[in-house]
């Protein structure tokens, strides 16, 4: 298979591998402490005034899934593509994007943006540095 072709299977790999881990942390979150009843997780501003008065561990969550999911998707992107960590870097930066897209769509508070900001390529970065030791 072409580097090229390989690089693209391997940030695709890695972002569907990052959604997974980021949906079954948010689902434990929400497993753990779920949100109250009048909440309509559907409704964008239920979700708002919700987030405004979340408990910092629901967020934790948030936070925590997503710098797994670059993790584990920067990892399987460096097990697929082992020449580089660029598709390791890629897999991150798009799921920072999707993040971005997330927290833009309703409200999170600015400590979340900035873990968000400067840990997501990173912990992709190291999940790559992580995949191609092996």
């Amino acid at each position: 298979m072409k580097p090229t072709w390989r690089r693209l299977l391997a940030v695709l790999a890695g972002v569907i591998t990052g959604g997974i881990v980021i949906f079954l942390m948010e689902t434990i979150g929400h497993t753990v402490i779920p949100p109250p009843d009048h909440v309509d997780l559907s409704d964008i501003d239920s979700m708002n005034a919700y987030m405004q008065e979340a408990p910092v561990a629901v967020l934790l969550f948030v936070v925590l899934g997503w710098l797994l999911g670059c993790l584990m998707g920067g990892w399987v992107a460096a097990r697929i593509f082992k020449e580089s960590l660029l598709a390791s870097f890629i897999c991150g930066t798009v799921l920072l994007v999707f993040s971005i897209i997330n927290m833009t769509s309703f409200y999170h508070p600015v400590w979340v943006w900035i873990a968000a900001l400067a840990g997501m390529v990173p912990a992709a970065w190291y999940g790559g540095r992580l995949g191609i030791r092996r």
